[in-house]
């Protein structure tokens, strides 16, 4: 006998790809990101963004380090995933969590990661409840 699985709740997401398209095809995008990209500071000044640091200046992405490095690679982007839960009923004593998941680019200059427009939203999972280790 086939067995058939339901899905218990819905994960509402956007496919990356489509996202992608759109967030590179805007006026002025690619030239923010070289030009933040190609960005460097002077030796000794502080550390402000993820950029700064020699780990990511040297990463390839790959254990061969005759590979280029790929902050220099054209096109290459870099996201952070984040992931937070909140109450879907705002400060209400009702209580139902959900949890968007974000990725955001660093290849962007910080003042322009976190601008609505910039911030692939890929889905919210779903509650009542945050997902524990077995669920």
């Amino acid at each position: 006998m086939k067995q058939t699985f339901i899905p218990t709740k819905h994960f509402i997401y956007q496919p990356f790809k489509n996202w992608l398209a759109r967030f590179v095809q805007r006026a002025g995008i690619v030239e923010i990101l070289n030009q933040h990209q190609q960005s460097q500071k002077p030796e000794g000044s502080p550390k402000c963004d993820i950029w700064d640091g020699m780990v990511w200046r040297c990463f390839t992405g790959t254990r061969n380090i005759n590979e280029p490095l790929l902050m220099f690679i054209p096109g290459a982007l870099d996201f952070s995933i984040y992931v937070d839960w909140l109450n879907a009923h705002g400060k209400s004593t009702q209580l139902a969590s959900i949890g968007p998941i974000m990725l955001i680019c660093h290849n962007l200059p910080p003042s322009e990661r976190l601008k609505p427009e910039n911030v692939y939203f890929a889905g919210i999972i779903p509650g009542p409840k945050e997902p524990t280790a077995f669920n």
